[in-house]
């Protein structure tokens, strides 16, 4: 039998369900710049499409390989060329990525 278990706490379905004032966990994403974590809509996402270009995805649902950036002037600045181009797997000049930066920033600014 149950001998030396000790008591039951409601079963296995106590342990998997999540409390009903428990808030969704919000998906967290890492910044290829700086390496630091932050909630995924306080990132930029950048993706190279299967066709190779590369754009700012504001829908966060473009296909192809992605990368996040922080949206402050600290990732945002010479050295997210390198970082970005590393993280997403194809050469990109300085002049693209800041004409990525600058999208993104307008873009940012339209949110507000």
């Amino acid at each position: 039998g149950g001998a030396g278990r000790g008591p039951r706490l409601g079963g296995l379905s106590a342990v998997l369900s999540p409390s009903r004032d428990a808030a969704p966990p919000q998906p967290e994403r890492t910044c290829v710049v700086c390496r630091g974590r932050g909630p995924k809509r306080d990132l930029i996402r950048v993706v190279r499409k299967p066709d190779g270009q590369v754009m700012v995805d504001a829908t966060g649902r473009a296909p192809g390989r992605g990368a996040y950036v922080h949206r402050h002037e600290g990732c945002l600045g010479p050295k997210a060329a390198h970082a970005l181009a590393r993280a997403l797997g194809a050469p990109l000049p300085a002049a693209e990525a800041g004409r990525l930066l600058v999208e993104s920033h307008v873009m940012q600014e339209a949110e507000k």
